[in-house]
């Protein structure tokens, strides 16, 4: 919270959260006015004048921006009118999830699979690797431009490669100087990773907007500094087109494929000896091991794990310990899933964004989404395997199918499900000479009464009590659906003969009938049912038609009784 002089709008005082969030002491805070903290200044004026809430970008202390929602406030104290206001918290990776978890899983998978393709090369030379590096970049965030740049020992970077994906304009060859540019190198030379979507008014990438982003069209980038033996010595930098807010996930990818660049440059100050890679090996599971990506290596002859990330481990319930040395197959839920997969990779290549379900080290289901890649490793030929735990998404997904495909009053499948059961019923008699099957349609009589004389509440319960009924005088085969209202429909599967059909609309009568006490008071209540054997015209519209005609005309003959349909 933070309290703000309404004539002058400086700040009178603000809270430790605020202060956190901003990373300004509270003395600090105090010699600000409100516009050096926020970058949309007409909405935070709309917000003030409405005394209501609105969405606007906010800047830290280091030029960093970010989006919150504010709501503002008026009090009067002591004759001096006081502005109250209160931000939520920037939105984070975890918003992302929430609000999109199906395309954050899709995101991520594909960063995923790239982070593999990257670790599966490994080309000797420093400029086919950097060159594999952007584009690999640029394709996986959808960029317009990648580059490298080098720092030179007189303060100035020099850009040596440039992917562009949108023109066939390139900047090898342009020069940033650290005297034209001090608090853009400042911010750089701090080891810190720069992503702006807003590099206009970002004070660290300002001094760049004129001359070298402005003309391109750059609205949102990213820079990760490239430290070499404690020295920053380039940039990675990755360019946007037009406004685009950088994820967290986004800024991770970024972050490892800096990892990677760094790594290069590295080797390539490096003699290739076994020393070298050695030490490449210890930096590929330094890399590994940091990532928030649950990976591990494992032989493709047997699939025992050379190496697993502790990410991998805390997912599988092991210790990570436990877990090289383990075998792939004990984590399949069934074994013939690990030759599909290899079957896969063979035919393919690699693996990506493939949905199984696997199980952890105690037995528990674990739906993971799991990308593949073969690479060389300890002399042996082997896998890495990188994925994420779907399960609770997995979960969302399912809720929302059963959701969708049946009635939430009784539980029963509804129209929609039906209607799907019934075209593989249709299939099915259409493949299998002589297969037959039934739909009853179910109508309660005078269900209205019962809602306008005990009400809705009643009604639905006496709907829930009857659809039970119902299902219990059905065989386990059979499927029970509410269409709409007090009407059902009944679908009878390899049904031998129509008396079968008709032995079953006699329960389903029956049970409709049998007196029940309902809100203490006695309520009778009858149904009228028409029945439709399948036909070879039919599809699964026709033959519930077929069923409802059949209804009524029980209907017009009294009620309380079946009625077949004659075309059958």
């Amino acid at each position: 919270m933070c309290l703000l002089d309404a004539e002058t709008t400086h700040i009178i005082d603000a809270d430790e959260a605020w202060c956190r969030l901003f990373d300004y002491a509270c003395a600090h805070l105090q010699q600000l006015a409100i516009d050096e903290l926020v970058i949309d200044t007409h909405a935070l004026n709309l917000a003030c004048a409405a005394q209501g809430t609105t969405r606007a970008r906010w800047r830290r202390r280091d030029g960093s921006g970010f989006l919150a929602e504010v709501g503002a406030s008026r009090l009067h104290v002591e004759n001096k009118e006081i502005i109250v206001l209160s931000l939520r918290a920037p939105t984070t990776a975890r918003s992302d999830v929430q609000r999109d978890p199906l395309k954050y899983i899709a995101r991520t998978t594909c960063q995923q699979a790239a982070l593999l393709r990257l670790f599966s090369h490994q080309e000797q030379d420093f400029v086919p690797r950097i060159r594999r590096i952007l584009r690999t970049a640029a394709e996986t965030l959808n960029v317009a431009c990648a580059s490298y740049w080098a720092l030179s020992k007189s303060s100035a970077l020099i850009c040596c490669e440039s992917i562009n994906l949108e023109s066939d304009a390139s900047s090898i060859g342009s020069v940033l100087t650290q005297a034209e540019h001090p608090r853009y190198f400042a911010a750089l030379l701090s080891r810190r990773l720069i992503a702006t979507d807003d590099p206009r008014h970002d004070p660290r990438t300002a001094e760049l907007y004129p001359r070298h982003l402005q003309p391109h069209h750059i609205a949102a980038l990213i820079d990760v500094p490239v430290v070499v033996r404690d020295e920053v010595t380039g940039v990675l930098r990755l360019e946007h087109v037009g406004q685009h807010r950088w994820t967290v996930d986004e800024q991770q990818f970024a972050a490892l494929a800096g990892t990677l660049t760094t790594l290069a440059a590295k080797a390539q100050r490096l003699e290739r000896t076994e020393q070298a890679l050695r030490e490449s090996e210890t930096r590929f599971r330094t890399i590994v091991e940091a990532a928030p990506i649950p990976m591990v290596v494992v032989t493709v002859a047997d699939g025992r794990c050379l190496y697993g990330n502790g990410a991998a481990a805390n997912t599988l319930g092991l210790a990570q310990d436990e877990l090289v040395g383990s075998l792939t197959r004990d984590f399949y839920l069934r074994p013939e899933q690990r030759e599909t997969v290899l079957t896969e990779i063979a035919e393919k290549g690699r693996l990506a964004g493939r949905e199984l379900e696997l199980k952890r080290a105690d037995g528990s289901p674990l739906w993971a989404l799991l990308s593949i890649e073969p690479i060389p490793f300890e002399g042996t030929n082997a896998l890495i395997i990188a994925f994420s735990d779907v399960s609770r998404s997995k979960q969302i997904e399912d809720k929302l199918r059963h959701i969708a495909l049946h009635d939430p009053l009784t539980g029963l499948p509804n129209r929609a499900l039906l209607h799907d059961m019934l075209r593989r019923e249709i299939a099915h008699a259409r493949r299998t000479e002589g297969y037959r099957f039934a739909a009853l349609f179910v109508d309660l009589d005078a269900f209205k009464e019962v809602n306008d004389t005990l009400g809705h509440d009643a009604g639905d319960e006496l709907l829930v009590r009857i659809s039970s009924q119902m299902q219990a005088c059905l065989r386990p085969k059979d499927v029970l659906a509410r269409m709409a209202g007090d009407e059902f429909t009944a679908l009878l599967t390899d049904v031998t003969e129509p008396a079968q059909v008709y032995r079953i609309a006699e329960r389903l009568l029956a049970a409709v009938a049998e007196p029940r006490m309902l809100r203490d008071q006695p309520v009778r209540i009858s149904a009228s049912v028409g029945v439709a054997l399948n036909h070879p015209i039919d599809d699964e519209h026709t033959i519930v038609r077929r069923a409802d005609r059949a209804m009524y005309r029980a209907k017009e003959q009294g009620k309380a009784r079946f009625v077949t349909d004659n075309l059958a």
